[in-house]
């Protein structure tokens, strides 16, 4: 063979040459993506309070984290991690998309007041039983269908704001992944799925996030 090298041996230099260009097209992409991301971020933050950088992230993830801490009424603190698919290495990027899973962001947030109200969201096709509140045990009821999702709820001090809640599922719903406010903190839990396609105004997510509750602070 050429070069005195065997077949065995061109498969591999071939495979680690797929690999390396694999490598750099990742982190190049991931670097830039991060920029993106941190800048959106930013921009939708900035409103609510001086934005600063989180902790690292650990392990091997890609990403990042912000925070507001402390934040503007409604709000009392937000903390935003955001993880980027593993581009670098082909093959956990293609076992990642068979998950289903790409770039995420995951939010938590407290409110000034805790909610007497709380609502999560559930797959419309997963065919998920009501759920139950962790360590009170009380059933959610559900409240609206909307797209592909179901959103259970529960008051215990006036009526949830059902039409910001449709409003802002309506809107999220390609990206949603988990929506859950609670009476303990973090009060609001959220994931969203960014891929590429992700359109979203900056600063619409938090406008919407906020609409829940400055009504019942400003009422």
């Amino acid at each position: 063979m050429w070069g005195g090298l065997g077949v065995g041996e061109w498969i591999i230099i071939l495979l680690s040459g797929v690999l390396l260009i694999g490598y750099g097209w990742g982190y190049i992409r991931n670097r830039a993506r991060a920029a993106e991301l941190s800048a959106w971020l930013s921009e939708g933050l900035a409103p609510w309070g001086q934005v600063q950088p989180g902790s690292p992230l650990s392990g091997l993830a890609s990403g990042g984290r912000l925070q507001v801490d402390p934040a503007r009424s409604p709000f009392r603190r937000i903390h935003v991690t955001y993880v980027l698919a593993p581009r670098e290495n082909w093959i956990f990027w293609i076992l990642h998309r068979l998950w289903g899973k790409g770039d995420e962001i995951f939010v938590q947030a407290d409110v000034r007041t805790a909610p007497k109200w709380e609502v999560s969201l559930h797959p419309a096709d997963k065919g998920v039983p009501a759920p139950h509140i962790p360590h009170v045990g009380k059933v959610l009821q559900l409240r609206f269908r909307e797209g592909q999702h179901l959103l259970y709820g529960r008051s215990e001090g006036g009526p949830l704001p059902e039409e910001q809640l449709r409003e802002l599922v309506r809107v999220l719903t390609p990206y949603l992944r988990e929506f859950v406010i609670r009476r303990s903190s973090p009060h609001i839990l959220l994931r969203l799925d960014v891929s590429s396609s992700f359109a979203l105004p900056a600063r619409a997510l938090w406008d919407m996030l906020a609409g829940l509750f400055r009504p019942r602070e400003e009422g």
